[in-house]
């Protein structure tokens, strides 16, 4: 699955240095979203947060910016596997407990 930005761009990593390069950046976003529709030609999604996709391994790079850097491609399977999840609701928690800094979010349904 290609996740990158459309076109090479400056971007600032939280380290202060300044990066041409088309990888979005770690914590840019909070959940990916990806169609499976090619796998059984039928809409499902899956979803994966931010802050549980790999670091880019790209040899460009150092190893400092790699840990800032998604890669702009993450294989993904049918069936799914870690980190990507059928349903965004627990994610969703997740992240909103994040936010709130709280230990645990309401499970408002279950996966």
């Amino acid at each position: 699955m290609q996740c990158r930005g459309s076109d090479k761009r400056e971007i600032t990593l939280p380290t202060g240095r300044k990066l041409v390069t088309a990888n979005l950046r770690i914590g840019d976003f909070d959940l990916l979203v990806v169609s499976l529709f090619r796998f059984g030609n039928r809409w499902r999604f899956a979803f994966a947060r931010n802050n549980e996709l790999p670091c880019s391994t790209h040899k460009a790079y150092t190893e400092e910016d790699r840990k800032c850097l998604l890669p702009n491609f993450i294989p993904i399977a049918d069936p799914l596997e870690a980190p990507f999840r059928g349903s965004p609701i627990p994610l969703l928690d997740a992240i909103v407990a994040d936010r709130m800094g709280s230990v645990a979010a309401p499970r408002l349904h279950e996966d």
